[in-house]
């Protein structure tokens, strides 16, 4: 049974069993055979990416960031977090970066940086990513990001911190959700290319 959740200014922890708000519905589409369960359901996600942007509004009182979004998955998080931050008046610039560190389901342990930005010197960067899970990506990225590419700063916003023992410690600035230790898919994230157009974030069938 899912938790339902009415508050969503700040991080939210998802039990294994899901959450959702009162007025959602967990029904599985038909056509999902291999989706276990609804973990996260859209009206939740909308709702805590406003949440995101609040925070994210009191954070920076100039309303003047640099976003570098982590391709490929977390576009469809900026787009809709673009789009709340543009609200409080956010004057949001970005660039898009393409690393690597997966195969399939599993990480390899060694980044990659496939497609590269040019320089943000002098600039508030905040790095949007889908997911957090080792740390290894997000901690090479922030490095790289200051001595590379000289930033003024730079903050980490991920949408879900997977509960995991982190490789890398990194500092996560503004967290979505946290979720349980489970291969999860939708709203960006995939498996093997496949789910990202989800509007829900589910669990696949082992």
């Amino acid at each position: 049974m899912q938790y339902i959740v009415s508050d969503f200014s700040s991080t939210v922890e998802v039990p294994e069993t899901g959450i959702m708000r009162e007025e959602d519905s967990v029904e599985i589409p038909g056509y999902l055979k291999d989706i276990e369960k609804i973990l996260i359901t859209e009206n939740c996600i909308k709702a805590r990416l406003r949440g995101i942007a609040n925070e994210i509004n009191k954070r920076y009182s100039d309303k003047d960031i640099h976003c570098v979004v982590v391709l490929s998955g977390a576009i469809v998080f900026f787009a809709d977090l673009m789009r709340a931050l543009s609200r409080h008046g956010f004057k949001v610039t970005y660039s898009l970066i393409k690393l690597s560190s997966y195969s399939k389901a599993k990480s390899t342990g060694k980044i990659a940086v496939e497609m590269d930005i040019g320089r943000v010197e002098g600039k508030d960067v905040v790095v949007i990513e889908d997911i957090a899970d080792t740390g290894l990506t997000l901690d090479h990225l922030r490095n790289h990001l200051l001595n590379e590419k000289k930033a003024k700063s730079v903050k980490v916003c991920v949408l879900f911190n997977k509960m995991t023992k982190k490789t890398a410690e990194v500092n996560l600035d503004f967290i979505g959700f946290k979720v349980p230790d489970q291969f999860i898919v939708g709203y960006g994230l995939d498996f093997d290319q496949r789910y990202r157009e989800l509007p829900f974030v589910a669990v696949l069938k082992s």
